[in-house]
């Protein structure tokens, strides 16, 4: 529509004016910057995933690492160092399974990701010995298939180990499984 009102503008030479009282600019072709590593993006913005970035990071030399993190604030930088410690800690296959868990929770809508956090934050109140048994009945799950997984979760061997408080952590826990815990 636009695209024809300005033909027919241009042809009845409605514009002439318009490009009259306009001196014509000239373009300059964009200036060539050297090669930079990515830094990660602010969350929300468009681009790669968090977990690409870390994966980016990780096969990062040290001083690449810091130039690229140099534009994140002192707690952004702190997160992501913890967070590339961890992984580094994995042996592969860890580190791929947990990459593909947190690109699964980045494609979460916002509603989903702050029940993910609530669960979390939920799991940490616990004391520390129901902490432990929902994170060693989490991470038994990660072990498992789909529907294997499903079994568990409605075995009553998990409704003998756990309340149902717990349990409910544990299934909307493990729709996820987060590393956070």
């Amino acid at each position: 529509m636009k695209t024809a009102a300005l033909a027919s503008l241009l042809m009845i030479g409605g514009l002439s004016p318009l490009l009259a009282q306009r001196p014509l600019r000239t373009v300059r072709p964009p200036a060539v910057r050297p090669h930079r590593p990515q830094r990660p993006t602010r969350p929300g913005s468009p681009g790669p995933g968090a977990a690409e970035h870390l994966q980016q990071l990780l096969g990062m030399k040290p001083e690449e690492r810091t130039r690229a993190l140099a534009g994140l604030t002192e707690e952004q930088r702190q997160q992501v160092s913890f967070r590339l410690s961890r992984l580094q800690q994995m042996d592969p296959a860890q580190r791929k399974a947990a990459l593909d868990r947190f690109r699964k929770f980045e494609q979460l809508d916002p509603a989903e990701k702050e029940a993910v956090r609530n669960t979390v934050h939920q799991i940490n109140q616990l004391p520390e010995s129901r902490r432990i048994a929902i994170k060693q009945q989490l991470d038994a799950l990660k072990q498992l298939p789909e529907p294997e997984r499903e079994r568990v979760l409605g075995s009553p061997e998990l409704k003998s180990k756990f309340t149902p408080q717990e349990r409910e952590l544990i299934d909307n826990a493990s729709a996820v499984l987060p590393d956070q815990f």
